[in-house]
Order: structure tokens, then C-alpha cells, then sequence
């Protein structure tokens, strides 16, 4: 039996990836997930997942003190194998054996104005637990070097394999129809972004463009999913603007085909990340910055800090169909490369080479 141990819920990117490799990898070989919850990533029970809690009432806690005191020497022993499912968890493998590891990124690191310091404290005690691991899983090429660049991790060790997305669940739907569902306006230029508003994510280039944006298409909107931050609450002033928060999974395909254009401005993601492969995969017109070069082929590629490129980049989609429908067919096309079933089928092989290696 093979475990995945794994502390975020499934509506952040790292349970995201977690949840869908154990729900699907499930069906094929003996898999639990060992599931550490705190008071603020609480999930139902479900079928394999082992959970292990404790409550802290203090959210900062559970995102710092937790992944790296509490939990580990609590991991149940036995497994054939573990798989931690990102970084934050390395230093499970003090207390169990034989371990491999999936590398998500070095924002706490590479970006240390954006995080508090015991978070990047604690994450440079973990990651020297890499020298422990059977095998390193990175997200991405750019994860791979960056980690071996930092010297956290042998190239020889590690290997790339990028997420991918459920083809069951996104895929492209009707825009009128979407648009009918979701009760948006269907005239208008809809422009959409999905994510946090961390620094990283770059809003306010996303803001500017979007006014920009407005005063060229009267009939304009922009549509913004995921936590905010109210830092940027005078910037949204005088736009026109949607912000859903929580929206569902089974929400989120009928978003991305409602849209006319997903606009991703993002500055770091560890060269991999979620709401622009999804809305590829919808078949819906995406723009990124260089960061996100893994999706070269699919995405119309920007410099994410020059505000002018991004809004001439969605200008373009959202006045010129003959553009829109050549990098709907592009995104439509490329997002095959990433998904899921590729994604556990290189998983699943990783869990063999390393069981085939260990005495």
C-alpha cells in the first residue's frame, strides 16, 4: 500500500493535486491519502482518506508551525512508499521511509517581501529533508532547475511532471448557454481571472489593463474568481467587476467558456499553475506572462510588467474574431499535453521505479 500525505483541502492547488492523483491513481493500485487537518482545511470523510487533526484555533499555526512540528511524527508507519504531496512536508521523512516528494516552488524564498519569516525560515529547515527523498516530483522544468540551482536537490534525482487537468470535468461548453447559467450579461466583453490576489498574481497590471480595457469596449467586464484582498479594493473603483469568491469545480468550466478571454498576468508560479491550463482546456482565448513559457503553444505569451502588451495582447482577442478562434483552437489543442491521465500514468511510474529500487 502506497500513501499520499497531503495537508491542503481541494480548493487550493496543492490539494487540487493531491485529491485528483489519489482519486485517480486509486483505481489502479493499492493508495490511501494520509490527510493532516487543522480547524481551517477541514474536508468530509471520504473513502481512503486517513485523517489525522488538530485544533489549533490560530490559521497562521496551521499554515507554518503545523506542517512542521505537529504532523510528521504523527504519519502512520507501514506504507510501502510515501508520497509527500509538496514541500511544506519534507520533513515527514525523518519519521518514515522510503519517501519521494513533490516540489511545488521556492515563492517563500525567491519571494520574501510576500511572506512572513517564519514561513521562510521553516521552509529552509525542510528543504535539506530533500537529501532524503527516493525521488524528487517538480511541477515543471523552471521547478527543476530553480530547485537544483538553490542546490536543494541533485538534477539526477529529480524529474518533471507537469499537473494536469480532469478532461471529465473541463471542457468547452456554449458561451451563450454559460453565460444563461451564471446569470452573466450576454453582450458584453468578458474578461476572466482565476487565483488569489497574492502579490505574485500581479492585480494590479490586471486592474489597469482592464480599465484600459473599458474605455476601449463600452460593453465590458471583467470577472474575477478566487479570495481577495482588499488591498486593492480603491483600484476596482469605477470598473465594472464581478468578484465570486468561492465558486465550485463544477462552476468554474461554465466561467471559462462564458469568458471571451483569460488574462494571467502573473509575475511567479513555479512555472506551472492550474486556471490557465483549465481555461485552455475550455477552448477559451488565454494570455500569460513569460513565467508560464510552458504553455507557449496554447497561450499568447506576454512580458507580465508591461501593462501596455497585456492590454494591446487582449485587445486583439476581444476585437478581432479571426484572433479569438486562432488561440481558442491553440489553447484547445495544446491543453492536451497536460492532462490528468498523463500526469498519473508518469506518477504511477515513478512509484514503480523507486519500489523496484528499495531493498
Amino acid at each position: 500500500m502506497i500513501a499520499i500525505a497531503n495537508n491542503f483541502s481541494p480548493k487550493t492547488g496543492i490539494g487540487k493535486y493531491s485529491f485528483n492523483l489519489f482519486k485517480k491513481a486509486s483505481k489502479e493500485i493499492p493508495l490511501e491519502m494520509i490527510y493532516f487537518e487543522s480547524n481551517d482545511n477541514k474536508i468530509g470523510q471520504m473513502n481512503g482518506v486517513k485523517k489525522i487533526t488538530q485544533g489549533f484555533n490560530f490559521p497562521f499555526f496551521n499554515k507554518s508551525i503545523s506542517w512542521y512540528f505537529y504532523f510528521p511524527p504523527k504519519i502512520p508507519k507501514g506504507y510501502e512508499l510515501y508520497h509527500l504531496s509538496s514541500q511544506f512536508l519534507a520533513r515527514s521523512a525523518k519519521f518514515v521511509s522510503p519517501c519521494i516528494i513533490t516540489h511545488m516552488d521556492l515563492a517563500p524564498l525567491v519571494l520574501k517581501k510576500e511572506y512572513p519569516f517564519i514561513t521562510r525560515f521553516l521552509l529552509s529547515k525542510v528543504l535539506p529533508f530533500y537529501d532524503k527523498m527516493e525521488k524528487i516530483i517538480t511541477i515543471s522544468e523552471k521547478a527543476k532547475q530553480e530547485l537544483v540551482d538553490y542546490g536543494f536537490a541533485d538534477k539526477e534525482k529529480v524529474v518533471s511532471i507537469p499537473l494536469g487537468f480532469d478532461a471529465h470535468v473541463f471542457m468547452p461548453k456554449d458561451k451563450i448557454e454559460a453565460r444563461k447559467k451564471l446569470g452573466l450579461p450576454l453582450e458584453k466583453k468578458i474578461v476572466l481571472n482565476v487565483g488569489s490576489e497574492e502579490p505574485r498574481k500581479n492585480i494590479p497590471c490586471l486592474l489597469n489593463v482592464c480599465k484600459k480595457l473599458q474605455n476601449e469596449f463600452n460593453d465590458f467586464m471583467l470577472v474575477r474568481i478566487g479570495n481577495r484582498n482588499t488591498h486593492y479594493d480603491e483600484m476596482k473603483k469605477g470598473l465594472n467587476i464581478l468578484d465570486a469568491n468561492k465558486v465550485s469545480e463544477e462552476l468554474l468550466p461554465f466561467y471559462y467558456s462564458a469568458a471571451d478571454v483569460f488574462v494571467f498576468p502573473s509575475t511567479y508560479e513555479g512555472g506551472f499553475a492550474y486556471p490557465p491550463l483549465e481555461a485552455m482546456a475550455c477552448g477559451l482565448p488565454t494570455i500569460v506572462g513569460q513565467e508560464l513559457e510552458i504553455f507557449k503553444n496554447g497561450a499568447r505569451m506576454t512580458n507580465a510588467l508591461s501593462e501596455d502588451e497585456v492590454f494591446e495582447s487582449a485587445k486583439k482577442i476581444l476585437s478581432d474574431q479571426s484572433e479569438a478562434k486562432k488561440w481558442s483552437k491553440k489553447a484547445l489543442d495544446d491543453s492536451k499535453n497536460f492532462t490528468l491521465d498523463l500526469q498519473v500514468k508518469k506518477t504511477l511510474q515513478v512509484y514503480k521505479d523507486v519500489l523496484g529500487s528499495v531493498d
